[in-house]
């Protein structure tokens, strides 16, 4: 859904490549904001910014060697 928007959008072929669409208009795939947004919510995490309630979502398991 989200490519077929941005082809129509930018008045691409159904078969145009996504990659150069997204940068053309300075946006960001879902699928990258999904893990970016998980990404910031780890470093958040381990920062102690977060509400104890996540204390549960998450297990830390560090080995060194």
């Amino acid at each position: 859904m989200q490519k077929k928007t941005i082809r129509i959008i930018t008045l691409s072929k159904f078969n145009a490549n996504k990659s150069p669409l997204f940068s053309q208009l300075h946006l960001i795939k879902l699928h990258d904001y999904i893990k970016f947004l998980t990404l910031y919510l780890m470093y958040q995490f381990e920062a102690g910014k977060v509400p104890n309630i996540f204390d549960s979502f998450f297990h830390q398991d560090f080995m060194h060697a």
